[in-house]
């Protein structure tokens, strides 16, 4: 008997893991264009030339956001066999500190802490307050520099 939990069989609604995977690409792709218009009108930082923010921050959230995607789907793995598991606190914090995207890969294929409130409504909140401080920093770098 195959005791596969339903959230890690292939969706039945049309949408496949493929067309998944194609939209997570696209979302990353659009992420790192928008960070790279930011990047390009933050004020330099000490010690990090310019041209190197960009791929420092990219690698950043690329690693954090393979830690946090590995963290949900554990954490997954952990709750269908009833194991202990990993605290909500600690996929908050890895989502809050860049693994966002992460995050949101592992709730859309094994649909994990989709619904569970208050997780869902803090993770929005998380993400709702990156993406604002993402605009707020373009935007304040870009007319520091005199380009807004």
């Amino acid at each position: 008997m195959n005791h596969v939990h339903p959230s890690l069989q292939p969706a039945r609604s049309g949408v496949t893991y493929f067309n998944k995977g194609i939209l997570l690409v696209a979302i990353v792709i659009a992420a790192l264009v928008a960070m790279a218009h930011v990047m390009d009108g933050i004020p330099p930082v000490p010690f990090i030339p310019k041209q190197h923010l960009f791929p420092l921050a990219g690698c950043w959230v690329l690693l954090l956001s393979l830690v946090t995607f590995l963290a949900f789907v554990i954490d997954k793995l952990k709750a269908t066999f009833s194991w202990s598991r990993i605290s909500e606190n600690t996929l908050l914090l890895l989502a809050a500190l860049g693994g966002s995207p992460g995050a949101i890969a592992a709730m859309v294929l094994v649909h994990h802490k989709t619904r569970k409130q208050p997780f869902a409504g803090r993770f929005v909140l998380i993400v709702a307050l990156q993406v604002a401080a993402f605009f707020v920093a373009g935007v304040a770098g870009h007319q520091a520099w005199g380009r807004g």
